[in-house]
């Protein structure tokens, strides 16, 4: 399984890769950190054969509910890019209210996500 992380925190990108490829045994596809929503729309678009995208919330600054980065993110991806996003951060009401109109069927939190990835998490 290929990973995309869509996240500005270079450190966090480092931990995740260590859990991603060491632990889960997944691959992923080498980024840097994402600054923009543009940027990220940019990486999806180019990593179109990720099979999981875990998009960070907030990537330029704090930003409450459907202003928050990854909303905007994902208010730009069709229904089949948004069926592979694993929402990393925000707030479990953000992502109900937003993100899982847009078809965004997993919230794993920056902590949870890696039983998105496993296949042994609660959502849906």
């Amino acid at each position: 399984m290929k990973v995309l992380i869509i996240e500005d925190s270079e450190d966090f990108l480092k931990s995740a890769k260590r859990l991603i490829t060491r632990v889960l045994k997944h691959e992923m596809i080498e980024t840097e950190p994402t600054k923009s929503v543009e940027q990220a729309i940019e990486l999806i678009r180019t990593h179109a054969d990720a099979d999981i995208i875990l998009l960070d919330m907030n990537y330029n600054g704090y930003h409450n509910d459907d202003k928050a980065d990854g909303c905007k993110v994902a208010s730009q991806l069709t229904e089949e890019e948004c069926e592979r996003i694993i929402c990393m951060s925000g707030t479990p009401k953000c992502y109900e209210k937003y993100l899982r109109p847009l078809g965004v069927r997993h919230f794993g939190g920056k902590t949870g996500f890696d039983a998105c990835l496993a296949g042994t998490c609660k959502c849906e």
